[in-house]
């Protein structure tokens, strides 16, 4: 390298800097010591450019945070009635904005319906608003305790009396006494637990919610206690008639 294509500072900078290091030394020739200075300029300059370069890089990793440690907000919504898209949703249950664009499974339609129903507070609530780096978890959270409400007790315990185990793994019977007109396949003098008629309603959540009034209705309906659901007339099978 010449002493041209070396930054000048630099240069008078390592000048100095030989200078004292030769101080002493005796008869060390001028083009020597021009030489010994542009090498020493080189290696600073080459120094200065690494920390320059090390130093963009740190400022740029800084600015540049990844996703789930971005602090752009996600809001979490609570579902107030059902949205009637087919996502599978649950009244009472939250959910982020990620995961319900997700159940759209990239439906246009789907996506662009769900992005008006979000701004329906008769259809979905917000709940809170959190961080993206803590949205699945906030939703997730939010989905654990809502279970650890409804979420019935855990295997009975040894203390509990006979009658108590006997009524608790009996499971809810309804009597179907006239056509609900729900297309489930019921017969009228037949008992269903309550389970199986909600899984013949599949994922419709329009068919749930006439479910859901027609148990209510006396007429339609009849909820079985635990002597009736022990008796013999279970046993028997309408007419195939009387299938509705």
């Amino acid at each position: 390298q010449s002493e041209e294509a070396v930054d000048p500072d630099l240069l008078a900078e390592a000048v100095a800097a030989v200078d004292k290091a030769v101080a002493d030394q005796a008869g060390l020739e001028p083009a020597a010591l021009a030489a010994l200075a542009a090498e020493k300029a080189l290696e600073m300059a080459k120094k200065a450019e690494a920390e320059a370069v090390a130093k963009a890089d740190a400022q740029e990793a800084a600015n540049t945070k990844p996703a789930s440690e971005q602090t752009e907000t996600s809001p979490v919504f609570e579902v107030v009635d059902f949205p009637g898209m087919g996502l599978g949703l649950k009244k009472g249950q939250a959910y982020g904005e990620a995961e319900l664009k997700k159940k759209c499974r990239g439906d246009k339609a789907k996506l662009k319906k769900l992005a008006q129903l979000l701004k329906k507070p008769e259809i979905f609530k917000v709940r809170s608003t959190v961080s993206n780096a803590e949205g699945a978890e906030g939703a997730e959270e939010a989905k654990v305790k809502e279970a650890e409400v409804k979420e019935p007790e855990s295997a009975p315990s040894r203390k509990r009396k006979a009658s108590e185990v006997s009524s608790s793994s009996c499971p809810v019977r309804y009597k179907v006494l006239a056509s609900p007109n729900l297309g489930l396949g019921l017969k009228i003098g037949q008992s269903y637990p309550e389970a199986s008629l909600r899984e013949r309603c599949g994922s419709d959540e329009e068919k749930l919610l006439k479910l859901e009034a027609a148990l209510l209705d006396a007429k339609l309906f009849k909820k079985l206690g635990a002597a009736e659901e022990k008796g013999p007339g279970l046993m028997k099978r309408p007419a195939a008639s009387q299938k509705v």
